[in-house]
């Protein structure tokens, strides 16, 4: 159920991060909120007392196929047996994974060449208050990395102070805001249920909110002419490097990775995306924040109606119905027995 629950929400949720419209009109907090109870609700899958049980056959029929016996490796097992050593078994190896590429981050940060630029380390001083290292990266793309110190990764062709400025607001946003850690939950997700393709579309468009929300926060910071500047250091970003695009090579606006042969998105949707919601920041109205607080009462309400409702099997295992077998069970673990 909580797997189920889970991928309703992701439906909804890359239904509504496509609408650049609602989300400039409603704001932000509805559409992180969505992303919030969606992770609650696939980490806390629990089962109440007062749960309302829907027998359905469907589930019979997957039963049924996973209590099939099987032979592997001269034993006897279930399919479901089966099932789950190759669910957890891959899952541990995409975590060993995750864990070494986040190792191997950590061990080239301590070989790159620190900038000395009295400049740069004076507007850097401004932006963050020297609480962080500045360090030339070896392609075009600016990020941060680092969980307790960060290190900011600057390109080489840098255009502008005023660019400058831009870039360490961004990327020191993102480590304000904690999206290292957010973004190492997304990984874990779908290194757990690498099996279920929504967790991946899931990842996408969360990561393309945690943009979206750091670029509403830099913004804020901006007088509307800076604003106007940011966003044409967005576009600048776009045009200069289509051709990169075309030869199947990475793009990345801000922090946000662009590839040509993915069949998520279109060339440039992502930073057209941020850049037309940039446009039309701050264009809020009493009837927007009214309701932008709707939407959030209505998702907070779909989400405990989750819990409520409860998909299983028509027969239990020893041929009671499963309601009475649910009912009586959930009343023994409310009293506290077996």
């Amino acid at each position: 159920m909580a797997i189920l629950c889970f991928n309703f929400f992701i439906l909804i949720f890359a239904f509504v991060r496509r609408k650049s419209s609602l989300i400039s009109y409603c704001g932000r907090i509805p559409i992180l909120c969505l992303c919030f109870f969606a992770i609650i609700r696939i980490l806390y899958a629990a089962e109440f007392p007062f749960v309302h049980v829907i027998s359905a056959e469907v589930f019979n029929d997957m039963q049924t196929f996973f209590r099939r016996s099987v032979s592997v490796f001269s034993e006897k097992s279930t399919v479901g047996l089966c099932f789950c050593i190759v669910w957890i078994g891959w899952a541990m190896v995409e975590c060993f994974w995750f864990l070494w590429k986040i190792i191997k981050a950590i061990r080239s940060m301590k070989h790159t060449e620190l900038v000395s630029d009295s400049d740069i380390l004076s507007v850097c001083e401004q932006v963050t208050k020297r609480q962080v290292t500045i360090a030339l990266s070896t392609g075009t793309t600016p990020y941060i990395a680092g969980f307790f110190r960060p290190v900011i990764f600057l390109p080489k062709n840098l255009n502008s102070i005023d660019e400058l400025k831009y870039i360490l607001m961004h990327e020191w946003q993102h480590f304000k805001s904690k999206d290292q850690w957010k973004k190492v939950v997304l990984n874990l997700l779908t290194c757990f249920f690498w099996w279920n393709p929504l967790v991946y579309l899931f990842r996408f468009d969360a990561e393309q909110m945690l943009e979206v929300n750091c670029d509403y926060k830099v913004l804020k910071q901006l007088s509307p002419d800076e604003r106007d500047n940011y966003l044409w250091m967005l576009r600048y970003f776009c045009d200069s490097n289509k051709k990169q695009i075309q030869q199947n090579q990475s793009l990345i606006l801000g922090v946000v990775p662009f590839f040509k042969k993915s069949k998520l998105f279109s060339s440039f949707e992502l930073v057209k995306q941020r850049i037309w919601l940039g446009k039309h920041y701050g264009e809020s109205t009493p009837q927007s924040k009214f309701l932008s607080v709707v939407l959030c009462m209505s998702i907070l309400l779909m989400f405990l109606l989750s819990y409520i409702v409860l998909l299983s099997t028509c027969w239990s295992s020893s041929g009671r119905r499963w309601t009475d077998y649910n009912r009586i069970s959930g009343r023994n673990r409310f009293r506290g027995t077996n």
